[in-house]
């Protein structure tokens, strides 16, 4: 009798299709790709959601980065006309283009740019009251156009060449991706709403400041 005819069933070797070998490779490399390792936030870095995109951030605080380089930008003004009611009870305002919340107080003004999420006006460090008063002072409403507004003040601008997040002046957080800009407000704005509501202030000098 032929030796392997001794042979149980169980010791005989197994055969393997290469095919199916090689299929599972495929499979394996599909799952790594499918299920990336994951990745540390740098220190001084956070993810943001900036228009639903979760964004790479460097926090930054705008008065020790920027102050000084603030004091000597140029100047901007509004161009266009907002829009801008009363909050009449406590109330929560979304933001899509930084992904933060904010939260107004009966008798806050929400203010909405053009092509822009609304914000509440002032800094909560204030009374209602006191931001009442600053509203008044900064803003002043347009005849016969209910619920719109021209801004009197001016600012100073900076624009930025990264992803920042920063903290505000009335302690919410702001986002702007890079082409976004930093004001003498404490605050962000996005590339495209700078460009919709603000213009350059002519300079009356004539010395380029």
């Amino acid at each position: 009798m032929n030796k392997n005819e001794n042979l149980k069933s169980s010791d005989k070797p197994v055969e393997t299709n290469p095919a199916i070998n090689e299929m599972d490779q495929q499979l394996a490399e599909i799952a790594k790709m499918e299920t990336p390792e994951k990745v540390e936030t740098p220190e001084g870095y956070k993810n943001v959601k900036i228009d639903g995109e979760d964004v790479l951030c460097r926090e930054v605080d705008i008065t020790k980065e920027y102050g000084d380089a603030l004091k000597e930008s140029k100047e901007y003004k509004k161009k266009a006309v907002v829009d801008a009611r009363q909050a009449t009870e406590h109330e929560e305002i979304s933001t899509t283009q930084d992904g933060m919340k904010n939260y107004a107080d009966e008798g806050d003004w929400i203010i909405q740019n053009p092509g822009e999420d609304p914000y509440v006006f002032g800094s909560k460090n204030d009374a209602v009251e006191v931001r009442q008063q600053k509203f008044a002072k900064k803003y002043e409403p347009i005849p016969d156009q209910e619920g719109k507004f021209q801004a009197k003040g001016i600012i100073k601008a900076l624009q930025v060449n990264e992803n920042i997040v920063v903290k505000t002046s009335w302690g919410e957080e702001m986002a702007t991706k890079a082409g976004g800009w930093v004001s003498d407000g404490g605050y962000t704005i996005a590339e495209k709403s700078f460009t919709d509501t603000y213009e350059e202030l002519e300079d009356k000098n004539g010395d380029g400041k």
